[in-house]
């Protein structure tokens, strides 16, 4: 537990890291917005940072458990031998799309692709789809199948 508690710390003070070099390194592309070039670059950074940081996170664990059979090499070198960075890299993409399919299921399960909001503050709109509210017998906006 302490372990994953300094991991995830130590995530974030490089995603941190990663998005304040990325800033002041990439120049924007031409054709291209320059805060949308910053923040593309701070992202590629950011996740390339975590990447290293999980994968070297991961070699030492692999160091302690079974120091003999990696033969005294040190978490960077089990890192590379491994492709450990490129797994990491793969793990947080399939993270972040099931995150992003998770996203769209409660926004389709929830009314329809609307963003996140406050209740409003008309009874039949907080209802599911296809249902009417009880106590007025209002039908609900919500249409029953949305995309």
């Amino acid at each position: 537990a302490v372990t994953a508690t300094r991991t995830a710390t130590a995530a974030t003070g490089i995603r941190r890291e990663a998005a304040a070099m990325a800033m002041r390194r990439e120049p924007a592309v031409e054709g291209e917005v320059g805060g949308a070039a910053a923040a593309a670059a701070a992202r590629r950074a950011e996740e390339d940072a975590l990447s290293e940081a999980t994968a070297t996170s991961l070699a030492e664990r692999l160091l302690q458990c079974e120091p003999v059979r990696w033969g005294g090499a040190t978490a960077a070198e089990l890192a590379a031998r491994l492709g450990l960075v490129g797994a990491a890299r793969r793990v947080l993409q399939h993270y972040e799309a099931v995150l992003a399919e998770q996203t769209r299921m409660h926004l389709r399960a929830s009314g329809g692709g609307e963003k996140f909001s406050e209740p409003s503050s008309e009874p039949s709109r907080n209802l599911p789809a296809g249902t009417s509210d009880r106590r007025t017998g209002a039908p609900s906006r919500r249409p029953l199948c949305a995309r």
